[in-house]
C-alpha cells in the first residue's frame, strides 16, 4: 500500500482587489516561512507560492494541517485565504517543490480548494475519510459565525492571545 500525504493549498480571496499586492506577497512569503521552520517536522516539502496568489505544501498527514492553517490566517490577516486540504497518495517523487509532483493528495486539495472558494467558506478537507462531513459541517459552521465578526472580535477570539489559539480539531 503507497503512503498517503497530505496536501494544503492556499487561494488569496479577492487578490485583485487588494490595495498594495506586492506588499502582501512579500508578508505571505514571510508567514510561510515561518511556519516552515515552526512545522518542519510536519512538512516534507515546504510551503510556498506557487501562482501569484496561490502557495502550498505537502504534510505527513493531516493532523496539523488546522494548526497551520490557523498560523496563516493569524498572521496575513486582515487578508482572507480560502484553503483546501487534499490526503492520498503521490505519483511522483518528493521534490523540492510541489509544483514538481502530482497525485491524489494534490488532486483533492484543489477540489477541496475549489469547493471552499464556491461555497465562499475558508477551510474544505477532502480526505477521504468518513470524518469529512462532520470538518466540514464544524467548519462551516464556524465561518458562519465568523462572517459577523468585526476587527475588533477578530482580534479577541483569534489573534495571539485568543481562543482559537488553543482551539484544537
Amino acid at each position: 500500500m503507497k503512503k498517503k500525504y497530505t496536501v494544503i493549498t492556499g487561494d488569496l480571496v479577492k487578490s485583485r482587489e487588494i490595495s498594495e499586492r506586492y506588499k502582501v506577497q512579500i508578508k505571505l512569503q514571510k508567514v510561510l516561512n515561518a511556519v516552515n521552520k515552526k512545522f518542519r517536522d510536519d512538512i516534507v516539502v515546504n510551503f510556498s507560492i506557487t501562482l501569484g496568489d496561490e502557495f502550498q505544501g505537502l504534510l505527513y498527514t493531516p493532523e496539523k494541517s488546522f494548526d497551520i492553517i490557523k498560523e496563516i490566517q493569524r498572521e496575513i490577516y486582515p487578508v482572507r485565504i480560502s484553503f483546501g486540504v487534499g490526503s492520498g497518495t503521490i505519483s511522483t517523487k518528493i521534490a523540492k517543490k510541489t509544483t514538481e509532483m502530482d497525485g491524489e493528495c494534490f488532486r483533492k486539495s484543489r477540489e477541496a480548494l475549489l469547493e471552499a472558494k464556491k461555497l465562499k467558506q475558508e477551510i474544505i478537507y477532502n480526505t477521504g475519510t468518513d470524518i469529512d462531513l462532520s470538518v466540514n459541517t464544524i467548519l462551516r459552521l464556524i465561518y458562519s459565525i465568523k462572517s459577523d465578526w468585526k476587527k475588533i472580535h477578530y482580534h479577541r477570539i483569534i489573534t495571539e492571545h485568543g481562543y482559537m489559539k488553543n482551539l484544537v480539531l
